[in-house]
């Protein structure tokens, strides 16, 4: 969107004539009138110069109507002209938030409403004069409507689907579980393998019904107060027996701190860790570990995950912690994974007020560091 600004912008200024912005008769309007999102250029009075025909279908006023009128905030007490006022001084309108940092262009805010439904995106960019004044303004709104009810329904469909398929999976494993007590060892070896498919098929739904959460702002957190080493200790024992059988050593380290209490949600901060440290005893190499070090200063806790295993080629850091992203060596190791753990684990550590950061060389292993806020900080 800044790319188009600034052409856009520099078309403007090359039809001014003596400071003047006769819209009207430029090019520039003339880009504009069959533009997909809806423009309204206005001089710094809040005088309408432009108004394109997406933004006569969005705000529902001809721009005729706007022909030497100022639109000014007591605007939003007459209906007709309500969102258009709204839009242009968001903090009229029922919800804004602000996207871009104070005092950066263009400057960035969503907008909802309720009866009718819409949320807008609207950017802003001043045009200034030769003195470097703003001389004019142009607001482009994007109606995201539509788009949000999509994923919306794409989610709550996820959910659902999810959700239908946990109840048999898990009344199955039950079953599995059930039929191999006191079999023979080659039926035992085939309900072993069977109840790990079915494990796999288990986490990768749960992974989805957690990435459907995360989209629908419904990824609550039930904190507790808890001593972060103890907790560490707890989630490197249980991943150590399946780290052993992959010939991976597990290694955990806290030198100097006996015990370090935080506020965090156990479970929400256990899945995500123990995505982190399953990742590293699954795509490691035997012989190779993994190493927890925990460490903290006055405000923050610090915990290194490192492993020695494939590592990530290079570039490919970026998309690491996106939905349904995965590093093309990790997808020849294992085809089967869903794209989804990092993208979860990164959600709930910033959703504890944490953020994670990764250093990795392919064919020599991955470091992982993830910091937590104290709850000195917290309180």
């Amino acid at each position: 969107m800044r790319n188009l600004f600034h052409t856009l912008f520099d078309s403007l200024k090359s039809s001014r004539k003596d400071g003047a912005l006769p819209l009207a008769e430029t090019s520039f309007e003339v880009v504009f009138r069959d533009f997909p999102d809806a423009v309204i250029i206005y001089d710094a009075n809040f005088s309408v110069l432009s108004f394109n025909k997406a933004a006569e279908a969005l705000f529902g006023v001809r721009r005729e109507e706007l022909s030497g009128i100022r639109v000014e905030p007591g605007l939003v007490e007459r209906p007709r002209y309500r969102l258009l006022a709204q839009t242009l001084f968001p903090s009229l309108a029922p919800s804004s938030v602000e996207r871009s940092e104070t005092g950066t262009w263009p400057q960035v805010v969503t907008l909802s409403f309720e009866e009718p439904r819409r949320e807008l995106v609207a950017y802003t960019m001043r045009i200034m004069d030769s003195s470097g004044t703003p001389s004019a303004f142009v607001k482009i709104v994007r109606d995201e409507t539509r788009t949000r009810e999509v994923l919306a329904s794409q989610s709550e469909f996820v959910g659902v689907a999810a959700h239908q398929l946990r109840t048999p999976l898990t009344a199955l494993k039950w079953s599995l579980e059930s039929m191999g007590k006191g079999g023979n060892e080659n039926t035992a070896n085939l309900l072993g393998e069977s109840l790990a498919l079915v494990d796999r098929c288990l986490k990768i739904v749960n992974d989805f019904l957690d990435a459907a959460k995360i989209e629908d702002g419904k990824f609550g957190l039930v904190r507790e107060r808890i001593d972060l080493v103890s907790f560490l200790q707890t989630l490197t024992g249980t991943i150590t027996p399946i780290a052993e059988q992959r010939g991976v050593n597990m290694v955990f380290t806290h030198e100097g701190i006996s015990s370090l209490p935080v506020d965090i949600d156990p479970t929400r901060l256990g899945t995500a860790l123990l995505n982190l440290l399953d990742n590293g005893v699954r795509y490691n190499v035997k012989g190779g570990a993994v190493t927890v070090k925990l460490a903290a200063d006055p405000s923050r806790a610090t915990i290194v995950i490192a492993d020695t295993g494939i590592g990530i080629p290079r570039g490919e850091e970026r998309k690491l912690f996106k939905k349904l992203e995965r590093g093309s060596n990790a997808i020849q190791v294992e085809p089967n994974g869903s794209g989804l753990g990092l993208y979860i684990a990164k959600n709930i550590i910033e959703a504890h007020d944490g953020t994670v950061e990764v250093s990795s060389e392919a064919e020599r292993g991955t470091t992982l560091t993830v910091t937590l806020p104290l709850i000195a900080q917290r309180s």
